[in-house]
């Protein structure tokens, strides 16, 4: 994805959350915190 913002990294997690992908979910959050985009 060449631009990556909250919105954007926030949707894919969702869509992960959606189909039951927790752990895959969890792991994208966890790098989106340690590499940007910050949520806050």
């Amino acid at each position: 994805m060449p631009k990556r913002d909250v919105v954007s990294c926030s949707t894919i997690i969702a869509g992960y959350v959606q189909v039951g992908c927790f752990l895959v979910a969890l792991d994208l959050f966890h790098k989106m915190l340690q590499t940007g985009p910050k949520p806050w």
